[in-house]
């Protein structure tokens, strides 16, 4: 029975796979700008956030002086693995295997078809910072500062790691396809990192001002965000069905997308995967 639910579940999230490309495509100016302006916010108030930057900068320098020499680490091959197996779990799989070494990469086994988001995941999930924030929201008895300097070598950390596992080579991203990586990676990271550094400079306040009070910080960039959205509509009603009226709301945004992607599922001539176990791989070269 769960076999089948977690089966749905991944057609389901396969069908938003251009939707939420083109999304993350339209929406990549006005991350870029809110990033922006939370960077700003931190520099006008350094006092909030001087542990974060502390502990992001003494882990940099170590990264720096011996870690980046090494050819791979435990640690980050199992991170890269968890995060597969957590939104495995998220997606109502079941997961069967979770392999990490010290030279051969790992692995994780689910039962199941698998999805896009469970590959991609570890690209722009920055797990072990999602993890720590609501552990020292427990530990009370945890200094403030000595917990927002552990989040912050987390957040470094993952970048590094990133960088490193992010290569041509990389399964994943051949699994997921290049195009559909960089429409959506960039916009999730920036989201996804936004969120880690909203939250070390403001708290949940930060976060609610990062995405959802954030302001543009003149009308230069609003109209720019503007025509961004404006003519990625445009560009996607080409592929559907043409209109005069590029009027933005929600409900339009979300027919042209929905458009979109029936249009390219009609297209699409890739067989659909067997089901039974999907392995993931996360090797780094």
């Amino acid at each position: 029975m769960s076999h089948a639910i977690s089966d749905r579940i991944d057609r389901f999230v396969d069908w938003l796979k251009w939707p939420v490309a083109i999304a993350a495509l339209v929406l990549l100016v006005p991350s870029v700008l809110a990033s922006f302006e939370l960077v700003v916010a931190c520099a006008r108030t350094p006092e909030t956030i001087l542990a974060f930057i502390g502990g992001a900068g003494l882990y940099l320098l170590v990264w720096v002086w011996t870690i980046r020499r090494w050819r791979t680490t435990f640690l980050s091959t199992f991170e890269h693995e968890f995060t597969h197996a957590l939104f495995a779990i998220l997606t109502l799989h079941r997961v069967t295997e979770l392999k990490t070494t010290w030279k051969s990469g790992g692995h994780v086994r689910i039962i199941g078809l698998g999805n896009w988001l469970i590959t991609v995941a570890p690209y722009f999930f920055p797990t072990v910072c999602f993890v720590l924030i609501p552990v020292f929201r427990l530990l009370t008895f945890v200094p403030t500062n000595v917990a927002d300097a552990i989040v912050g070598a987390a957040f470094v950390y993952h970048i590094t790691s990133t960088m490193r596992e992010t290569h041509s080579g990389q399964t994943d991203l051949q699994l997921v396809g290049y195009l559909f990586s960089v429409m959506f990676l960039p916009t999730a990271i920036l989201v996804s990192h936004g969120t880690v550094l909203a939250f070390a400079w403001g708290g949940l306040k930060g976060i609610h001002i990062c995405h959802f009070d954030n302001q543009p910080a003149s009308a230069e960039s609003g109209q720019l965000c503007r025509a961004v959205l404006i003519h990625s509509l445009r560009f996607a009603t080409e592929f559907t069905e043409p209109s005069e009226d590029l009027s933005i709301t929600p409900l339009r945004a979300l027919g042209v997308l929905c458009g979109l992607n029936l249009k390219l599922h009609s297209a699409a001539l890739t067989p659909e995967p067997p089901p039974g176990f999907r392995r993931f791989d996360g090797r780094s070269i």
